[in-house]
């Protein structure tokens, strides 16, 4: 049956080079649509539980409390002076320095975060691991540092302040090495103007650009430390269900006497970040609708005149023992061969196409999730290219074909 669905192709080769291009066009326009969802979820999952009209996002630059003048230096101490919040996470500014190997004083670029910002998002690793909360580091912090002059295994002396003098020794144990360039939650404040998205709460971190290491790190192993660490950088405030707007008011008004780079309720940011993760389907969307008719039309066409051209060979096929179906399911091999080899000669050139202006503002992959919507779409095709040639040759018998040819 393969032979025969191979031999198929070669007796129509216009029409299969049309089917094939036609296909190959869809298949670029299917991955790039769900490569772009895809890639815009990861950034939207990990926080679409805390996004709800019971929650508000804040990012603040160099927390104090309101109320004492002093650093927030955890989100128990913010929780003392704000009324009915559920629970608070939050993102912070650790001021240690680290100990070069020939004596120095350098400074990283530290990010501390409370554990459910960590255990929600994992960005993208080089080698190592990301935290796994539940485990104890004995004597050491763990830190997970950009790529650079660190790796895994790493134990870095460090020295803390507490804003006036240096005096706290600490050791932190390298246990990962993010990628270069991977994208960091909660590293940079949000440009004015922007409507604020999930996408706003990541930033992409190169070392080369940035010139300093990222050193990462759990904030609960300062909780106890004369090392400040201060709230710095995004935070979210959740609520329980019914509670009264006005205390969300309140709250609001008390955190925004910080320095307050962005806030935001979490129901808009949910909405802004749907239309976010979609906007681009608007582009794309139609030209798949249109190509996609195009080709349903052209493949059902392909199969009637490849069919009604093959009458006397499936009567042939007939009378050596194969049956009407197998005979239409030759079309099926042929239409299988052209849809599988569309898509590896797509996936080949997918480099290319991440060059070309329209694909410029999109993320191009093939993972399991391309592959599963290429799929569907080869056995869409595959299918759709048995409906005509099982009609016509159904309402014939072999020796009428044989007469008429």
């Amino acid at each position: 049956m393969f032979k025969l669905g191979l031999k198929n192709i070669k007796r129509n080769p216009v029409m299969s080079v049309l089917v094939f291009v036609q296909i190959a066009i869809i298949f670029i326009i299917a991955i790039s649509m769900t490569s772009v969802v895809v890639s815009r979820f990861r950034y939207y999952t990990p926080i679409k539980e805390l996004l709800n009209e019971n929650s508000c996002y804040y990012y603040i630059g160099y927390g104090l409390n309101p109320v004492s003048g002093a650093v927030y230096m955890d989100t128990e101490t913010m929780k003392t002076i704000l009324d009915s919040e559920e629970d608070v996470y939050a993102t912070y500014n650790v001021w240690i320095s680290y100990i070069s190997k020939n004596g120095q004083l350098i400074d990283g670029k530290n990010v501390g975060y409370d554990d459910k910002f960590l255990e929600i998002y994992t960005p993208d690793m080089d080698e190592g691991e990301w935290f796994d909360t539940s485990l104890d580091y004995g004597e050491y912090i763990p830190v997970v540092v950009s790529k650079g002059e660190y790796n895994v295994g790493d134990i870095i002396e460090t020295v803390g302040t507490d804003g006036v003098e240096s005096f706290e020794e600490k050791s932190v144990l390298v246990i990962g090495v993010l990628k270069e360039g991977a994208a960091v939650f909660e590293l940079t404040a949000p440009s004015a103007g922007e409507s604020f998205n999930c996408s706003n709460m990541y930033a992409n971190y190169y070392t080369e650009i940035d010139e300093k290491t990222l050193f990462i790190m759990p904030v609960k192993y300062f909780y106890e430390s004369q090392t400040c660490t201060q709230l710095n950088g995004g935070f979210i405030v959740t609520y329980p269900d019914n509670t009264d707007e006005a205390v969300i008011a309140a709250n609001d008004d008390l955190i925004k006497t910080n320095i307050t780079l962005a806030a935001y309720r979490g129901d808009v940011i949910k909405e802004n970040s749907l239309e976010y993760i979609f906007e681009q389907l608007n582009t794309l969307l139609p030209i798949l609708i249109c190509v996609l008719i195009l080709t349903t039309i052209s493949t059902l066409s392909v199969s009637a005149l490849t069919t009604k051209r093959q009458l006397k060979n499936y009567a042939i096929y007939f009378i050596c023992g194969l049956k009407w179906k197998q005979c239409a399911a030759i079309n099926f091999i042929s239409h299988g061969i052209i849809s599988v080899t569309s898509l590896i000669f797509c996936v080949a050139c997918l480099p290319l196409l991440k060059g070309m202006a329209i694909f410029a503002d999109s993320v191009i992959e093939f993972t399991h999730w391309e592959m599963l919507v290429c799929m569907v779409l080869v056995l869409f095709f595959s299918l759709l290219s048995v409906l005509l040639p099982l009609g016509i040759i159904s309402k014939n018998t072999p020796n009428k074909i044989l007469k008429d040819n």
